[in-house]
């Protein structure tokens, strides 16, 4: 499984446990909603580089910091 695959998976899960308890802030929840925002920026960067525009290193070392910060929450998550 991919990077992405398993933060989303994880996304899922969080998402579900919060459904479960209407009416409830929880911490799944908000893990879900702040690791979802981080993710839709690192795609965005992955997009970006992808195009080759003009400013191709500058769209290329956002997309490089995006994946170590998205190994780190990977990692994380495999700790829970």
């Amino acid at each position: 499984m991919s990077i992405w695959q398993d933060i989303k998976g994880r996304i899922d899960a969080d998402k579900a446990a919060d459904d479960a308890l209407i009416d409830q802030d929880t911490m799944e929840g908000a893990r879900a909603d702040i690791v979802k925002q981080i993710l839709d920026i690192a795609e965005h960067w992955a997009d970006k580089a992808e195009s080759w525009s003009f400013m191709e290193s500058y769209c290329n070392q956002r997309d490089i910091v995006c994946q170590q910060i998205l190994e780190l929450l990977n990692e994380l998550g495999k700790d829970e």
